[in-house]
């Protein structure tokens, strides 16, 4: 049995062509959103919640796992921890299908940060409206840093999101509810319309929609700060689901 780390659109679709190919799968996801999408078009056994390195451990022995894939969302760093942790204890073979990259470094306009507080620090710096592509977990810097009042955000369209930029008191009319990735003519209207003086974003690479909003942002000649993806190194890599579907086949 492979067991599909599956945050990302990447990781559903891998969950599906696996189940296509007849090979033995099951999947996990962290939220139950994730859950509703993979449900659409996969009809093994998935489990829904964050699991600690002792949970997966026992998650990996329980259900026979011989392979983990870890296709999480570049940013979901503690999750990638825990299966490196559990698959080194259970003897578990893990590998990683890695997003393809976008070229923006050394981009006019365009730069790159460390981190959320300094992605926050240096947006303050900034005129006009903060433009939040971030989601709606990583927020609470910029509403200390940057000020309410000054934010725009955009976040998918569930009640936990929602319910977060509540609990942050923004505003409905500083709300963008959609579902991406967004096209760059879609973005260019939305960082005009709501007269964005900055855009902030996170290396989440071409299937996130980077590089829309990277145009997108040079069109309108308005500043982008990427805040750099994690360094992960664990796990064979695999940057097409193609080229990781091949290896599988082989060591069925």
């Amino acid at each position: 049995m492979i067991l599909v780390l599956a945050g990302t659109q990447d990781g559903r679709l891998l969950t599906q062509q696996l189940q296509q190919a007849e090979i033995p799968v099951m999947a996990t996801t962290a939220t139950s959103t994730g859950e509703m999408f993979l449900r659409e078009d996969f009809a093994g056994k998935i489990l829904c919640g964050q699991l600690g390195a002792e949970e997966m451990e026992e998650v990996l022995r329980t259900y026979d796992i011989q392979m983990v894939i870890d296709a999480t969302h570049p940013f979901a760093a503690e999750i990638s921890s825990n299966a490196e942790r559990a698959c080194a204890k259970a003897g578990v073979e893990l590998v990683c299908l890695e997003r393809q990259g976008v070229a923006w470094e050394g981009l006019e306009g365009v730069r790159g940060v460390e981190g959320m507080e300094e992605a926050a620090r240096l947006a303050a710096s900034f005129s006009g409206k903060v433009f939040l592509t971030i989601g709606s977990t990583k927020l609470e810097p910029f509403v200390r840093i940057v000020g309410l009042q000054r934010l725009i955000v955009r976040v998918l369209p569930t009640v936990t999101s929602l319910q977060l930029c509540a609990d942050l008191e923004l505003k409905p009319r500083q709300i963008i509810a959609m579902q991406g990735p967004f096209t760059q003519a879609v973005n260019k209207e939305l960082f005009h319309y709501f007269r964005a003086g900055v855009v902030v974003t996170k290396e989440s690479a071409r299937t996130g929609g980077l590089e829309e909003k990277v145009s997108a942002a040079q069109i309108l000649g308005i500043p982008l700060l990427v805040v750099r993806r994690p360094v992960y190194s664990a796990g064979k890599k695999f940057f097409s689901a193609r080229e990781l579907l091949e290896y599988i086949k082989v060591r069925q």
